[in-house]
């Protein structure tokens, strides 16, 4: 009897964190926030699973999400194509450049006159950018999560892209 009690609490200690994930999973839907920069008008909603808030930056370019299991939520505007490169066609150019400088292996990419998505893996995380221009400047959202938490980020990566705007 005991050994079988030991392996109950055994199996539901096991399942706890995947209960727990499942808990947030379930409640993302009614808990998200929104996100708006004042300095370059960037805005996007925020899933609720990303519970710790860093500071805002010093220059009011954005702000960093991150989640209980190590996900990050980076959200920022920036001059960046204006600054690093002569247009937005470039800058996206530049910016694919840079992830695989920063050791993305980039297995996707979509991009139209105005936006660039681009997605891949790094160090068993995945890897989802997300750039927009508008209102005289970029807009992006980076996120990165465990590969092991696909299932759960992928299911939220579609609102989160789709909130992505700015507001002048």
């Amino acid at each position: 009897m005991v050994g079988r009690i030991r392996f109950a609490v055994a199996v539901g200690l096991i399942f706890l964190p995947a209960l727990s994930l499942s808990q947030n999973l379930a409640q993302r839907e009614d808990s998200w926030s929104r996100y708006r920069n004042a300095r370059f008008g960037t805005s996007v909603d925020v899933p609720g699973i990303f519970t710790i808030v860093e500071p805002a930056s010093a220059n009011g370019d954005g702000r960093t999400y991150r989640s209980a299991d190590g996900a990050e939520l980076r959200v920022f505007g920036s001059h960046g194509a204006a600054t690093v490169t002569e247009n937005f066609a470039a800058y996206r150019t530049w910016l694919l450049d840079q992830l695989r400088t920063d050791g993305v292996v980039v297995t996707y990419t979509a991009k139209g006159k105005e936006w660039l998505v681009a997605s891949g893996t790094r160090d068993g995380d995945i890897v989802y950018v997300k750039v927009i221009q508008g209102c005289g400047a970029t807009h992006e959202i980076r996120v990165t999560y465990p590969i092991a938490s696909r299932q759960v980020y992928d299911s939220l990566i579609g609102r989160l892209a789709r909130s992505l705007g700015c507001l002048p």
